[in-house]
């Protein structure tokens, strides 16, 4: 797999950093370039550029050097178009890349980190499984049986299928790190962003601390002497209800690895139901960090939410967003993939700020050259985003829909009134939908 960065392109600005080195393929004495680049989203790349100029080799070794982020992450993409394997995607050494349909998976690379396409991922795989095959087919000593070659020779035509476009198939990239990142194409909702918390069992795969490494028994932990049900009332006054939070945990910092403060709550939000909130801070490093999530179970049914902003008023309601839920503005042409902002407890102006924000600071193709196709789009989509934020375009129709029925836009009128502007509509879940939320496969 190759990376997307030019080689004559990086070394016009590079004038340091170069280490002979001799070429691995003639022996030759050449030159190596290091450097450190800060690339959006995937932080700081060591990068080692090596050109040999007597037989022209080329090898671009990628090394990440970014933080372990707070959460794991898992893209599921349905490849439906030709378009979707022109998509960018960035892998870590910890990712793991899956195409479902065929229960295939791609070689882990474990040295170094890739930029590629989809494209790309499939044409390497396919050279490396081709190689391996005219290997089994012209030794003598091979020991392996027509049964496993046929099937080899399967899985390398699949593939060539799937090359071309015409061929529907669902890939997932799972990274417990973080750091890696699939591209997210204008106007489209068949790729899902999911955030995940890591086991014990990942992170020490990844080479971290865990909470057991610090020195605390997870099986003799005590939480807080009070096991009194805490919950903050939001309709009444903070100092008329207020209790020490529920639980406090000793927790892992993601950041040095030292033990932080984990606070947890639960709030009653009038209207909705009783959320969760997470309030972590590690007194070493000073990291901060809070989260909020629905509490209670998965509704029996989804809900779309409609709100027309057609008033300032409309920008100030209360929003609880859950991290299955997917937000559509149809008069700009904008869908947001359930999971790309997390669980969020804001106003709908922060909603559309935040989601502004993160198009901006999580996507790695917005800037360089493999954005130009790309990057005037989500200009103008985080540019119009911004203008409904400031009530600059009025009449706005706003589509919260979760599956799950665990999201929320608080009504501005009184509870045995009809809000005009806000619209509920509760759904049946569709057994695709059921099937996603491991529903199907509970036994109760």
């Amino acid at each position: 797999m190759s990376s997307k960065f030019d080689y004559e392109e990086l070394t016009k600005s590079i004038n340091e950093n170069r280490v002979p080195t001799a070429c691995p393929n003639c022996g030759i004495p050449s030159t190596s370039i290091c450097t450190i680049l800060n690339v959006p989203h995937f932080r700081e790349l060591l990068m080692m550029l090596f050109n040999c100029d007597n037989c022209g080799y080329r090898d671009n070794d990628i090394k990440g050097n970014g933080i372990l982020q707070p959460e794991g992450v898992k893209f599921v993409l349905q490849v439906q178009k030709l378009d979707d394997l022109n998509r960018q995607i960035v892998l870590s050494t910890f990712s793991a890349v899956t195409i479902v349909d065929i229960e295939f998976e791609f070689p882990r690379s474990t040295d170094r980190s890739v930029i590629t396409t989809i494209e790309g991922l499939l044409n390497s795989a396919i050279s490396d499984l081709s190689e391996y095959y005219k290997q089994l087919t012209t030794e003598s000593n091979n020991v392996a049986s027509n049964e496993t070659i046929l099937k080899l020779l399967d899985v390398i035509n699949t593939l060539r299928d799937y090359t071309t476009g015409d061929n529907q198939f669902k890939l997932i990239l799972d990274d417990p790190s973080g750091n890696s990142y699939i591209e997210q194409l204008p106007n489209t909702s068949n790729l899902q962003k999911i955030h995940y918390q890591r086991t014990d069992q990942q992170t020490k795969a990844m080479g971290y601390s865990t909470l057991g490494d610090n020195g605390v028994d997870r099986e003799n932990y005590n939480c807080n002497n009070s096991s009194k049900s805490n919950t903050l009332d939001l309709n009444r006054p903070l100092e008329d209800d207020y209790e020490p939070p529920l639980f406090e945990l000793q927790t892992a910092c993601p950041d040095c690895g030292n033990n932080g403060s984990n606070k947890i709550c639960q709030v009653q939000v009038p209207g909705f139901r009783e959320c969760i909130i997470f309030s972590f801070t590690c007194g070493d490093c000073g990291a901060k960090s809070t989260e909020v999530k629905p509490g209670g179970p998965i509704g029996d049914f989804g809900q779309k939410w409609q709100l027309e902003i057609s008033h300032p008023d409309d920008l100030n309601r209360d929003v609880i967003l859950s991290d299955l839920a997917s937000i559509s503005i149809p008069e700009v042409d904008f869908v947001m993939m359930a999971g790309s902002i997390g669980c969020v407890f804001t106003t709908v102006e922060g909603v559309l700020l935040k989601i502004a924000e993160n198009l901006e600071s999580s996507n790695p193709f917005v800037t360089g050259d493999s954005a130009k196709m790309v990057a005037g789009g989500l200009k103008d989509c985080c540019k119009m985003l911004r203008y409904i934020a400031s009530f600059g375009n009025k009449n706005t129709i706003m589509i919260l829909d979760d599956p799950t029925g665990r999201s929320f836009i608080a009504s501005i009128t009184d509870e045995d009134k009809p809000d005009p502007r806000l619209k509920v509509e509760s759904y049946k879940r569709s057994m695709e939908q059921d099937n996603e939320l491991g529903l199907l496969d509970m036994k109760v």
